[in-house]
């Protein structure tokens, strides 16, 4: 222990003679240190900026209290929007808008449109060219401005797009289930088949299972489900729900 001159050394050397050993050695992470180093200077740096900010406002804040405490500068601001804040008779009160009334402007309330845009023929349009129902609600206000339509009296947004496509939709399908009927039909063949198809109300592309069948010489398509997964189990549930409907 006396031929040891440096002190980490010495007591390296007395923690490896107590039990288990605790003591070790290791070299030095001047990269850590490196990155320790820099996280305090940058936290110094921001709370630095953030103290001649609090400064700074401070400072403007008790500028513009002088400010507004001068007597003589008490007239010039009378004629501004603040001095309102201040307590008045209601003399001084009554005056005030009785001189200001005629310089009001008249608020009119906007009223939304109930005009319906919407037909059976435009949603299949909308459908077969695949506009989403955010472009088509920005080429509906075009067309009517260019044909001279006041747009304010239609009903134009996308939820009511959307929500009148979905009908659209749903009353093609069920007037296409009604005309063909199953009963009269002897024997009937499934096809189906799994494909990728850019969906219809956007730009995404979706897991659709194109359903179909055929006997003889007519053919009937039951739908195109959309599909979250395109597993055997997903095919085979959404071919049976076609199936019972």
């Amino acid at each position: 222990m006396q031929m040891i001159s440096l002190e980490d050394d010495k007591i390296f050397l007395t923690l490896q003679r107590q039990k288990g050993r605790p003591g070790y050695l290791s070299g030095v992470d001047y990269a850590f240190m490196r990155n320790v180093k820099d996280k305090e200077e940058r936290q110094e740096k921001l709370n630095a900026r953030k103290k001649r900010h609090y400064e700074q406002c401070a400072a403007t804040f008790n500028k513009q209290s002088i400010d507004f405490s001068d007597d003589d500068f008490s007239d010039e601001v009378a004629s501004t929007s603040e001095i309102d804040c201040l307590p008045v008779s209601s003399t001084e009160y009554k005056s005030n808008i009785i001189d200001t009334s005629q310089t009001q402007l008249t608020v009119t309330n906007k009223t939304r449109g109930r005009k319906e845009i919407m037909t059976a023929k435009l949603s299949s349009a909308l459908d077969r060219c695949k506009i989403s129902d955010r472009d088509a609600v920005h080429i509906i206000i075009a067309v009517a401005e260019a044909l001279k339509v006041e747009v304010s009296d239609l009903v134009v947004n996308r939820s009511s797009i959307k929500r009148y496509r979905e009908q659209s939709r749903m009353v093609l399908a069920n007037n296409i289930r009604k005309k063909f009927s199953t009963s009269e039909l002897n024997a009937i063949v499934l096809h189906w088949d799994g494909k990728l198809l850019i969906d219809l109300t956007g730009k995404q592309t979706v897991d659709r299972l194109p359903i179909v069948i055929t006997n003889n010489d007519s053919e009937q398509l039951l739908g195109v489900p959309k599909l979250l997964q395109g597993t055997s189990k997903a095919q085979a549930e959404a071919i049976y729900q076609h199936l019972s409907e």
